[in-house]
């Protein structure tokens, strides 16, 4: 049974219709259903934990907690590192897992060992926060709420009236409040004094109170043959029951020695824009939930809440909408495809002079790209920048099946075929072709599904994904919706000649057609082409040895000078000034800094465009964050005085990077480095603190002389003054003191201890036992303390204990269960290789003691993993594509010589890189990928015309090539223009989205050019050797074969 696709579509016409408009109706529903988002969900195998204790030490909490939590974690399965960081906030846990690592019952696992550790850890942390990555969990929108006069009132009004209600929103899964006012507390405050006058050490009351509020079960009791449940309830549900409570033998009551109150731990932090005190929301929407629709509803909703009369006066600041981003990225990207496509129509009526094949062909194009939105929507992929990016990617290229199919069908036609015959016998002549170079191209993206997790894994199959599938489509509507509509026939002439469209139209291409003849342009370049290929057919080894240069040159210029960069971040129009400061800060002090900071960029608003400057701070430091106009802001956005590096550059010369008892670092918003400096990390970990802290030291030094590395800091540099307490052993044995009731004494007095929570209502509010701030303050106020003996006396605290002050770290850091310290450094440049290859210098001179290592940072260590995954794909890719040439050329030499063009698009990609002064980057290699799928289907539409020319005629080796390389000019021009022109909007990219990804618009337009160009002489030159060597074969193989007979007639004879 004679049987293919283009007669099926052909003899049911009803059935294609049908299928054509049932694409069209689920791609426009899956347009607008499926979620917009800036970039695909990136879950990394990550796990982090925060373990309060506020008031400790950095070393008391690594004694008590961080040392504890390792030893229980680290038996986690699939866990790969761990690091903590033990401050006077509390204990931070980090833990990294196996890429292949469920991470659910990882999640799992860790709460179970969490549960096992509340045993061990102090009593005073009661709870432990666990959080695991995922890029869901990203706010999408923040927003600042301020107003002046009573800022108290006003976060509260924020927190009880605003919140809730936005959390009501559809696709709200929480909001997250920076307020300066914080939470409230009920705080029982006790004066030393009255304490010592009553003879209570506070031990004891601490002991009495927190057995005062209980709520546990007793068991179960059966009356009346039913069952009860027994349990003990006395909570404390208000302050006045916590204020009666008894406290000791003689009827006292707390009330009488102790304030209690509402009020707070925390330090109160300030939030001004412009001078203005407010709050900062951040919005967390649902994992599965469209960003943009939610940051929408928040706006809306945002924009009633203020306009009622309770919340009169207040401004908002937008510091991040991720809609925003989404939809500049996604307009330029649409802009850049509907350009792309315009490109590609324009070219193919250039070179089909035909209105109506050239409409048929383009139809390819929007019908393909619905498809491969369809695959989208039920594949639950998002349009984010990367799927936007592959479908502009595919806009060329889905015209190329469809050009190959009109043509052999109007050659037909011109044969004098019928209508139908040509259709079904020009469309399928050309399927195998035509299929074969779809898959080409197809499986260069097969390898992605085996490389390692990681982003760039993800964004391989986030790129490759839509892109195989679009073009899957447009070789299946080249086949069937093509040759059916082909099939129908073209209008008669009378309609077209009354039809004004088609008339202006026709004449534009006349004119175009006869200007283009009359330079003979074509001609031209069909006779520079002839010169070209006999000049390097007759002169091969004169041409090899030329080719030979070229390489050797472009090895020793591009590709050695082009290095490695991480992905390009986005220009916010954002500067930050992050500010750390010593504790001998008070809260009046940092405000005067923060002030003083905030009125030296004041006579900087016109001359760099500032629109707001926002304050963030507490006792500790904060930040400054200056913010610039953007181009929604009219004239002065689109045509600012400077750009923000030189913003950055000039806030750095107004404002002291050392300040006294601090100091300041300047840095662009998301970007994390200033202009063309890059930061760089280390990790040095070793057994010993004092040991770690001189190699850092020695370290530091060696690399502040290299001159790429500037801005050295260590994160331990920063000491804090520490009162160490040594206990007398002889006196606490002569007085018979418990050494943990000293430890709990002056951890209570000094820290404060947490009670049972109060119940009011459905809230659980903290109740802390403290001493009164005054009492807290001196080392009188240590002496003063008193301590129970064992025979029931209490001895002054100075009597059996001794200090001393020295410094101590501000926080301690391990890595894997040893001591670490971490170094940054900026970088003079963007080549991350480079900068790679200097620490290697570095790190191979520097004599470190047995068991201190130095090692990379993730940035550096990401490069040797994103090269790795490059290799393996492209070899992978290289492989596959020869695979499939093979089956096409039923030979296992031709698809050699087109793999010549391989090296030579990459060639072409490295110098497009070095004359435009980029680098290399994860996108970048991917779009190597899939140019080496793309630029074999020139090598192949030449290789298979020679073999078609030799077969049908007897003619010079020589000729055949030159004649089969003309006659394949036109349409490998075609396919070549169509796509590079596509692609030169991403190439050209400065702004919004699609800068991302102009390092892989650069190296696919300048190694698509190159390999076109070189292709059309490259491979008929190799063509000729392989022939050579299929020759030599052919006769060493027939002389074998004529020596094994005379061998046998031989030994026969005998």
């Amino acid at each position: 049974m004679d049987w293919s696709l283009p007669k099926l579509a052909i003899n049911r016409p009803i059935t294609m219709i049908m299928v054509s408009i049932s694409i069209l109706v689920l791609g426009f529903i899956s347009w607008y259903r499926i979620p917009l988002k800036f970039l695909p969900k990136v879950d990394r195998p990550f796990i982090g934990c925060f373990i309060p204790y506020p008031g400790g030490s950095p070393e008391q909490v690594e004694q008590q907690i961080a040392i504890p939590v390792e030893g229980e974690f680290r038996t986690i399965p699939g866990l790969r590192s761990i690091a903590t960081t033990s401050s006077s906030n509390g204990c931070t846990v980090n833990m990294w897992f196996d890429l292949d690592t469920d991470m659910t019952l990882a999640t799992a696992e860790v709460r179970d060992r969490i549960e096992r550790l509340k045993i061990t850890l102090p009593e005073e942390v009661q709870r432990i926060i666990i959080q695991r990555f995922s890029s869901g969990s990203i706010p999408v929108f923040a927003v600042g709420l301020f107003k002046s006069g009573d800022e108290e009132n006003y976060v509260y009004l924020v927190r009880t009236s605003l919140i809730p209600r936005l959390r009501r929103l559809d696709g709200v899964a929480d909001i997250q409040i920076i307020s300066p006012i914080p939470e409230k507390e009920v705080l029982i405050e006790v004066s030393q004094d009255r304490l010592n006058s009553l003879n209570i050490p506070i031990v004891s009351l601490l002991n009495t109170l927190r057995t005062s509020s209980v709520n546990i079960s007793l068991g179960s009791v059966t009356q009346n043959d039913r069952k009860y449940f027994a349990r003990l309830s006395g909570e404390y549900r208000n302050l006045s029951e916590i204020e009666n409570l008894i406290i000791n033998k003689d009827g006292m009551r707390l009330k009488d020695i102790a304030t209690v109150q509402f009020g707070s731990r925390e330090k109160a932090q300030r939030v001004a824009l412009d001078g203005k005190g407010g709050v900062v929301l951040l919005v967390i929407k649902e994992s599965e939930a469209n960003a943009v629709a939610v940051c929408d509803r928040i706006k809306r909703e945002l924009e009633n809440i203020l306009s009622e009369d309770v919340f009169s006066g207040s401004s908002t600041k937008t510091f991040f909408d991720q809609s925003d981003l989404i939809n500049r990225a996604l307009n330029n990207l649409f802009s850049e495809g509907i350009y792309g496509g315009i490109m590609a129509f324009v070219v193919l009526l250039l070179f089909l002079h035909r209105i109506i094949p050239t409409t048929i062909v383009s139809f390819a194009i929007p019908s393909s790209l619905m498809i491969g939105i369809i695959f989208m929507y039920f594949a639950d992929m998002s349009l984010n920048i990367i799927t936007m990016v592959s479908l502009i990617i595919s806009v060329g290229m889905l015209v190329d099946n469809a050009i190959v199919v009109v043509e052999n069908i109007i050659r037909y036609q011109q044969l004098g075929y019928d209508r139908i015959t040509s259709s079904t016998r020009g469309s399928s002549e050309v399927g195998v072709a035509i299929s074969a170079s779809t898959l080409t191209t197809i499986v260069v993206f097969l390898p992605m599904y085996y490389l390692e997790a990681g982003r760039m894994s993800i964004f391989m199959q986030q790129l490759g994904g839509p892109l195989i599938v679009a073009l899957l489509g447009s070789l299946f509507i080249a086949l069937t919706i093509v040759p059916l509509i082909l099939s129908f026939g073209f209008p008669s002439e009378m309609i077209i000649s009354k039809n004004k469209i088609f008339i202006s139209l026709s004449k534009i291409l006349i004119f175009i057609r006869d200007k283009a003849g009359s330079f003979r342009i074509l001609e031209k370049v069909y006779f520079l082409l002839e010169l070209c290929l006999r000049w390097s057919l007759k002169n091969r080894l004169a041409f090899l040895i030329g080719l030979s240069l070229f390489l050797i040159v472009s090895y020793l210029i591009p590709i050695k000078s082009v290095g490695m960069k991480d992905l390009i971040k986005l220009d916010t129009r954002e500067v930050d000034i992050k500010v750390t400061l010593d504790q001998n800060f008070d809260s009046n002090r940092v405000r005067d800094l923060f002030d003083q900071l905030s009125q030296k960029l004041e006579p900087l608003r016109d001359s760099i465009a500032i629109k707001n400057i926002l304050l963030f701070h507490g006792d500790n430091g904060g930040e400054i964050h200056v913010y610039l106009y953007t181009e929604d802001d009219g004239e002065i956005g689109e045509n600012p005085p400077c750009t923000t590096e030189e913003a950055l550059t000039i806030v750095k010369n107004t404002l002291p990077s050392q300040i006294p008892g601090g100091k300041l670092e300047f840095s662009i918003a998301d970007t994390g480095e200033s202009g063309t400096s890059r930061e760089v990390t280390l990790r040095l970990t070793g057994k010993d603190n004092t040991v770690l802290y001189e190699q850092a030291q020695r370290i530091k030094s060696t690399l502040q002389k290299n001159p790429i590395f500037t801005d050295i800091t260590m994160d331990v540099e920063q000491k804090k003054q520490e009162m160490r307490v040594a206990m007398n052993e002889w006196q606490i044995d002569e007085q018979g003191i418990n050494p943990f009731t000293i430890a709990q004494t002056i951890d209570t007095a000094l820290r404060g201890a947490q009670l049972p929570y109060l119940k009011e209502g459905t809230r659980e509010i903290p109740v802390w036992l403290q001493y009164k701030e005054e009492d807290r303050k001196t080392k009188a106020n240590l002496d003063n303390l008193k301590v129970i003996s064992s025979k029931g006396g209490l001895v002054p605290l100075h009597q059996v204990v001794t200090y001393e002050r020295k410094p101590g770290p501000e926080v301690v850091k391990r890595y894997n269960g040893r001591n670490v310290i971490n170094f940054r450094a900026k970088a003079n440049t963007e080549d991350l290789t480079l900068i790679k290859k200097e620490l290697s210098g570095i790190i191979s001179q520097l004599d470190l003691p047995d068991g201190y290592n130095l090692n990379y940072g993730i940035e550096l260590e990401e490069i040797q993993t994103n090269l790795t995954n490059f290799a393996i794909t492209m070899s992978m890719a290289i492989v596959l594509i020869y695979i499939v040439m093979c089956a096409t050329f039923e030979s296992l030499l031709l698809p050699l010589v087109i793999l010549t063009t391989v090296p030579l698009s990459l060639v072409g990609s490295s110098w497009t890189l070095y004359f435009t002064n980029s680098y290399w980057d994860m996108i970048t290699l991917i779009g190597c990928v899939l140019m080496v799928g793309v630029i074999v289907n020139n090598g192949i539409v030449i290789v298979d015309h020679i073999n078609f020319l030799r077969k049908r005629e007897n003619k010079d080796l020589i000729d055949i090539i030159i004649q089969a390389s003309k006659d394949r000019l036109r349409p490998v021009m075609m396919t070549a223009l169509t796509t590079i022109l596509g692609l030169v909007p991403l190439a050209t990219a400065k702004t919004g989205g699609a800068v991302m990804f102009s390092g892989l618009g650069k190296a696919l337009v300048g190694g698509l050019i190159l390999g076109t160009i070189l292709t059309l002489v490259v491979v008929p030159v190799f063509y000729t050797y392989i022939e050579d060597i299929s020759h030599i074969l052919i006769k060493c193989f027939s002389s074998i074969k004529i020596l094994t007979s005379t061998k046998q007639r031989t030994l026969s004879v005998k």
